[in-house]
């Protein structure tokens, strides 16, 4: 993954994370990585599934880690080595897993030792369905930021994300922003209801949380990052409308087995995968895939 790394100086990486339940095409995914990407401002655009939702609501029904991978694979196959896909929150996810097997193994250990009766549990070891582990954006990064350390990471987050992350709803949010230098980029879309002032409600939401953590670099009408309001763009918080966003949703997608609406959400090799695996509503088809 590193192979491309220039000496000399810091690489900067733009993080992406995303439930990839499927991922969808330029409508979604594809156009946002597409667009990180040409903004030619990053080593390297890091996309980085989602490995176990830390709220049990969102992975009921979740489609297996290694599927959602697989086509993340397919997706931006043809991108590489720009853009990158990580398995990175399975690996925070194992080594957060064997640290808490660990601590409860030497609890146990402990609670033995000091009983009169430890015939029985000298030997147990807690069981791994027992211990919950849930991996927050903030344990992600202490892992990267542990790894490669000439490595200046920035966050790319969907709107209501933001806006959930800037006003505190997210775990260590604080060490968030500190942690990536306050280098957000923020992912509009212009299809939300506006007032008077042609301003939407979740736009702003997103700039009184970007004016509270950084100052907001708003994208400027052709779609390009301005830095005329900063010396230094890269470090603030930026707020871009990507043009090729539309009313594409994975939720969509996974409800349909019309193939041609589908071919309007997913690229063909993701829609073939999703196919040939019998996933989503394809999995109660009869007859042919």
């Amino acid at each position: 993954m590193m192979s491309h790394q220039r000496t000399g100086r810091r690489r900067s990486v733009c993080l992406f994370g995303t439930s990839a339940d499927p991922p969808t095409g330029m409508g979604g995914h594809l156009g946002i990585v597409k667009y990180l990407a040409s903004l030619n401002i990053y080593d390297e655009v890091r996309v980085i599934p989602v490995y176990r939702h830390m709220y049990g609501i969102k992975r009921e029904g979740q489609a297996p880690y290694h599927d959602r991978v697989m086509m993340c694979r397919l997706l931006f196959e043809d991108m590489q080595p720009t853009v990158i896909v990580s398995e990175a929150e399975r690996l925070c996810f194992e080594g957060m897993m064997k640290k808490a097997m660990e601590g409860a193994n030497e609890e146990l250990t402990t609670k033995s030792s000091s009983s009169s009766s430890s015939s029985s549990s000298s030997s147990s070891s807690p069981p791994r369905a027992s211990i919950v582990v849930a991996v927050g954006t903030a344990d992600l990064l202490d892992m990267l930021i542990g790894q490669e350390p000439r490595v200046d990471f920035t966050l790319a987050l969907g709107a209501d994300a933001f806006v959930d992350l800037a006003r505190g709803a997210w775990k260590r949010t604080e060490d968030i922003f500190r942690m990536v230098g306050h280098r957000v980029i923020v992912l509009g879309r212009r299809m939300h209801s506006v007032d008077s002032t042609g301003t939407s409600a979740i736009e702003r939401s997103v700039l009184e949380g970007a004016a509270r953590w950084s100052r907001p670099v708003v994208d400027d009408d052709d779609g390009h990052v301005s830095s005329s309001s900063s010396s230094n763009p890269k470090s603030s918080i930026r707020i871009v409308n990507v043009p090729t966003l539309s009313g594409v949703s994975s939720t969509a997608a996974r409800s349909s087995t019309d193939v041609s609406a589908l071919g309007g959400m997913l690229t063909v090799e993701v829609l073939d995968y999703v196919r040939r695996n019998r996933m989503y509503a394809f999995a109660h088809e009869d007859g042919k895939g």
